[in-house]
């Protein structure tokens, strides 16, 4: 049939249609909805990816890694002595490249057709046209009858006459030419994105132009110009597509090879020393041309890994792989020095030791007895084989216990003789496990000195459940709805606070079962019921702690989950242990009376109406007691098994899931293994450290796992001049809550994890809420409970005297995350720089992962390395240009541009060599870092990404930590979204805004380690310089205004006096001095240091005095924001030299 119909048909489906036996069960099967359950297709849960693809793509890289490896080593021992013998050496190795970059095209071609996002035909274009055998266009081969062309990338930019060429970059046309109608699919490749298909030319020259307008896009272009040819605040176009008649190989080894060398030209044409220069050359030789090796192999490496993993993980799509692996980096973060709430707590094997050399020193007082050196071995050979004292006390019951035995010594002392099976037995018994045991955890886990371990319970718990269920919902034991529930209720743990958000309806019952009408309901300890609450309709999970199997079950009413208790098995078993003892009987013989029927048990409807994770600590602190009384039970072995393993030492493989304990599961050991720094971690016992080693990996495969056959579109911005509108705030639903988003996650510290609100009295005029007992105010934002507080005019989340986010009510009267997060207000009034027209989103093509050094930044998250390259070069010219205008500022000629912007900036009537002293001193240090190339940013360890150390760090863009040796750099998400948009469309020239503001930054930030600066004021140093926003519009007028005032105010002469060195208190109605705010208190001291001033008061009069700037220009050089400002302000632009005097 396929083959007469000449493949028209579905034989997929045909096939299908063949292995159905539903019907031959029963016809009714044939209606109802699978929901996934139930496939003629084979199973995913066991099956692994191809393992001959691994090996392939094994091949594959250690042929990369081969010759990637020699060329390296080629181009790093090129002289360095001058540019000549640099450019000799090149030539020579051209041909060695031109080979490398065949090797690198082709293979990133051939592995993506074997991963399916290439197609075979756009494989077949990059195979022929980098075939080292037939490398130019005369001899190329034609493909189904036409011959490929390629074609080199030309750019024009806004003010410069010449074009530049786009190194490193290249265009192929599957039929040749560049006629749209005719020359077919476009392949292009940069060394950012890898080769993109585009449909035809004309796409690829919109997408190209649309990407060199977009301020993120297009990095990964410019990066490929020389470094005279990257204008700062310039536009860049798409100018022409020059066709390549030689060897296309050789000609993009040549580019890079002007690229590299016009680089070193810059190093060899400055004023450093030889030993200076040689440094920066050979820190410029480490980063070899490009040739694709690296990422070709990084696609091997990816591929290769997928197969280390479990098909449900290494075939789901990679927005799933994206969550898992982020549901992982969490659950990493959340644990502290590897301790879990159990830390600290004697072990039961080591309890049970212990206990039985005090019961043999007391039953035989003359031997010293010890229950390691005691063997005991069954007489039946089926029971088990020996083991010692110590490991047989154990054991459950139904294990060897109950058979006989034998005791003997390993060592060669002699054992009294009436230590024998009695004696042994009635030391078991007399071990008192429940008793004695069971005291020693409760007190552990209960009081006071439990609260460490309680927070760590309730912090660790959520990750590691909401990992394990989204693990059964890739492998199709979750439904994707049941696994929504779950989150919810992990994510936001507070009933109350969980209800204010729209579309999260989700609710935990404990398991309570009646057992008729009427009669009381009895809880099953330990266990619980997530369903879709009261009038909504969806699936009912089970959650069972330390059950065998999965710790969730999931149910489609609550009529199956009577049904499951009423059938006899491993289930019922479960629920009637966790029934209390009094309960068991009645339910057993009730159970076993309606075997077969429709059971008369319903369930309770009591939900957890508090925090549901102390809830969980609670129950548990009472469960384990329990669970301890089990191993002379016959029925009870899972529990002593789970028991067992709860309570052991360090962190060990284990079988199944013990919620709230560290541990390996499975799949990750296994895939461990094959992460070698992951193993190592592992044997070293470092779990955190292994963790983040498997982490990095994983996320690299997924990272590489987002190609797709066409490249992405880039959309095309639309900027208008027109009035803005005012956008408002959106009640928080739950549809737009992505819990492993970087904004909600960072946001960790400032949680109150174990508050429940039901417990503390609700403010209804601003809808938070008060605890009696410690003074503290809570709300509800987005679901979780954070502690906030109102210092000024705006409610912020607030802990322990630190402050963070600001928050803004909705019209539900609603707290929620203000979405301008960047502006701060520490006024009477909300601050006048405030963006009223931003959206409340979340940019989440990026992984929330904390990444460390540019290498490892750019293997996963290129797009945030670009963004930082740009920062830096556009900190760099700011900083060359700043140094170059402070020489002439020397001349103190009147009229310049920087004589009067330091005349307005410090309020002074004359700029002398005292001021410029000054501001040489101040910005000097912080310039030099940037410019000197013996302090490399951008191949060094510097730049983290992700990491959020400190409760502050919530709320900023970047920072830096007191008294790091190593002068780290932490960025956070703000970095990379300034949130300008608002200024598009409404500046009078060219302007990268963005770069703009990450460099200012950047310099704020290098400005607390190199200049001792503080945060006294925000100058908005970020924003477009004022004289640059139009006046156009009303919009734009009244932009700059705004902007021109507050920058003017922040800190000057035009600040008002009782706002100076000051925030305002809501409380109090009035301005308080900063060294009295506990937060800040370490600024006000700061301030008062370079004032020379007794107090604040004084230091306000200093700065304000008129006539004696010097204090005034101190405190201000000392303030970051102002010296980021100033140095962008002086740097702007370079100043062209006056021509000499005659």
């Amino acid at each position: 049939m396929f083959r007469h119909s000449d493949g028209a048909v579905n034989i997929q489906a045909y096939f299908d249609k063949a292995l159905d036996i539903r019907a031959l069960i029963n016809a009714q099967q044939l209606t109802l909805d699978t929901k996934d359950r139930w496939t003629t297709r084979p199973a995913m849960a066991g099956e692994q990816p191809s393992l001959v693809l691994g090996d392939t793509a094994d091949t594959h890289a250690k042929s990369f890694r081969s010759v990637d490896a020699a060329v390296r080593s080629e181009f790093t021992g090129q002289p360095l002595g001058s540019l000549a013998a640099q450019l000799i050496h090149l030539e020579i190795m051209k041909p060695q490249l031109s080979h490398a970059l065949s090797v690198g095209m082709r293979g990133e071609a051939t592995l993506r057709e074997l991963g399916g996002t290439l197609r075979n035909a756009d494989w077949h274009i990059v195979d022929t046209v980098f075939n080292p055998d037939r490398p130019d266009r005369k001899s190329r081969p034609a493909i189904r009858g036409f011959h490929p062309d390629a074609f080199s990338l030309v750019l024009e930019c806004s003010g410069e006459k010449d074009v530049m060429p786009l190194a490193n970059c290249v265009l192929l046309t599957e039929r040749g030419g560049l006629d749209v109608q005719h020359s077919g699919r476009a392949i292009l490749w940069t060394p950012a994105a890898g080769l993109e298909v585009f449909k035809n030319v004309a796409s690829a020259r919109q997408q190209l132009n649309l990407r060199l307008q977009d301020a993120d896009e297009r990095l990964g272009l410019l990066e490929n110009l020389t470094p005279a040819q990257q204008k700062i605040h310039r536009n860049y176009s798409l100018n022409t597509l020059r066709l390549i008649e030689g060897n296309v190989s050789q000609t993009l080894a040549q580019s890079g090879i002007n690229l590299f060398l016009a680089r070193c030209e810059r190093v060899h044409d400055s004023k450093q020393s030889t030993p200076q220069k040689r440094t920066a050359l050979q820190a410029l030789t480490q980063t070899l041309i490009d040739t694709n090796l690296p990422r070709a192999t990084l696609i091997a490496q990816a591929m290769s890994q997928r197969q280390t993993l479990p098909a449900w993980l290494g075939l789901a799509p990679v927005e799933e792989q994206q969550l898992h692996i982020e549901l992982l980096e969490q659950y990493r973060n959340s644990v502290t020095d590897d301790k879990d709430y159990l830390h600290g707590i004697q072990t039961l094997e080591e309890y049970v030791r212990q206990t039985l050399k005090t019961l043999l020193k007391a039953r035989f007082p003359e031997h010293t007895l010890d229950p390691d050196l005691i063997e005991i071995t069954p007489n039946l050979a089926l029971a088990g084989p020996a083991q010692t004292l110590v490991q047989f006390a154990l054991n459950h019951a139904n294990i060897a216990q109950g058979s006989g035995f034998r005791v003997s010594s390993t060592a060669r002392q002699q054992l009294p003789a009436t230590l024998d099976q009695a004696a042994v037995k009635q030391l078991l018994l007399s071990l008192n496990i429940q008793g004695d045991y069971g005291k020693l955890v409760t007190e552990a886990l209960s009081g006071s000195a439990a609260i460490p371990r309680q927070l760590r319970f309730v912090q660790q718990l959520p990750w590691q459940l909401l990992q394990h269920a989204h693990g059964l919902k890739l492998q199709r034991h979750l439904s994707p709805s049941a696994f929504d529930l779950i989150f919810q209720v992990l994510d936001m743990p507070d009933a109350i606070a969980r209800a204010a958000v729209a579309g999260a309806n989700a609710i935990v019952k404990p398991l309570e079962m009646i057992k008729t009408a009427g009669a009381t309901a009895v809880q099953a300890l330990g266990l619980y019921l997530i369903g879709p609450g009261t009038g909504n309709q969806g699936p009912h999970i089970l959650y069972a702690p330390y059950a065998p199997g999965s710790l969730f079950t999931e149910f489609m009413n609550e009529a199956d989950v009577v049904a499951a208790i009423n059938t006899p098995g491993a289930f019922q078993d479960l629920i009637i242990r966790r029934l209390p003892d009094s309960e068991q009987t009645s339910f057993k013989n009730l159970l076993k009376s309606s075997i077969g029927e429709v059971s008369e048990i319903t369930l309770g409807s009591t939900s957890i109406a508090g925090n549901l994770l102390t809830q969980l600590y609670e129950d548990n602190t009472r469960l384990l007691p329990r669970m301890l009384a089990s191993q002379s039970k016959a029925n009870d072995q899972p529990d002593w098994e789970a028991i067992r393993h709860l309570f052991t030492s360090g962190i060990k493989l284990i079988v199944g899931h013990l919620p709230g304990k560290l541990a390996y599961v499975r799949f990750l050991w296994q895939a461990y293994e094959d992460f070698k720094d992951s193993a190592e971690g592992l044997q070293d016992h470092h779990w955190k450290r292994a963790l983040q080693s498997f982490i990095a990996g994983a996320a690299q495969m997924v990272t590489l796992g987002k190609l797709s056959l066409e490249a992405s579109p880039v959309s095309a911005a639309t900027p208008s001049a027109t009035e803005p509108v005012k956008v408002p705030l959106a009640e928080p639903q739950w549809s737009r809550i992505q819990p492993t988003a970087p904004t909600r996650t960072s946001l960790q510290y400032f949680e109150a994890p174990t508050v429940a609100l039901k417990d503390l009295t609700r403010n209804t005029a601003d809808g938070t809420y008060d605890d009696p007992a410690s003074t503290l105010r809570y709300a509800p934002v987005a679901g979780k409970v954070y502690g906030v507080a109102k210092p000024g005019v705006v409610w912020q989340m607030e802990k322990a005297g630190v402050s963070g986010p600001s928050l803004r009510k909705t019209p539900g009267h609603q707290l929620v995350l203000d979405p301008d997060r960047h502006t701060v207000h520490f006024g009477k009034a909300l601050s006048t720089m405030i963006n009223e027209y931003v959206a409340d989103r979340e940019v989440r093509q990026s992984f929330n992962i904390e990444l460390r050094g540019m290498r490892n930044i750019r293997a996963h998250d290129p797009v945030k390395a670009l963004k930082i390259v740009r920062a830096i070069d556009t900190a760099r010219y700011y900083a060359f240009n700043s140094l170059a205008n402070l020489v002439q500022a020397r001349r103190l000629e009147r009229g310049t541009r920087l004589d009067g912007f330091f005349r307005a900036f410090f309020d002074v009537t004359d700029v002398n060599e005292n001021l410029l002293d000054k501001i040489a001193k101040a910005i000097i240090p912080v310039c030099q870092a940037l410019v000197d190339d013996k302090d490399e940013l951008l191949g060094s360890d510097r730049f983290i990404v992700g990491s959020f150390r400190r409760a502050e760090d919530a709320s900023t863009s970047a920072f830096v930590i007191d008294n790091d040796g190593r002068k780290h750099v932490h960025l956070t998400p703000k970095f990379f979204h300034p949130e300008l948009d608002e200024y598009r469309g409404h500046l009078t020239e060219p302007f990268d805004i963005d770069d703009h503001a990450r460099a200012t930054i950047l310099v704020h930030e290098l400005s607390h380690i190199y200049a001792d600066t503080i945060d006294m004021s925000y100058m908005e140093a970020r924003r477009p310089f004022s004289d640059l926003i139009s006046t156009l519009t009303h919009h734009g007028s009244n932009l700059k205004d705004r902007q021109a005032l507050y920058q003017r105010r922040g800190l000057s002469m035009d600040t008002p006096r009782d706002e100076l060195f000051a925030r305002w208190s809501s409380s109090l109605r009035s301005w308080v001095s900063l060294d009295s705010i506990p937060a800040v208190k370490h600024i006000g001291k700061k301030i008062l240091k370079i004032t020379g001033c007794a107090d604040m008061d004084a230091a306000r009069t200093a700065f304000m005095d008129p006539a004696n700037p010097d204090i005034r220009v101190d405190t201000m050089l000392h303030n970051a924001d102002t010296l980021a400002h100033l140095i962008g302000q002086i740097g702007r632009v370079l100043d062209p030299v006056p021509p000499p005097t005659p």
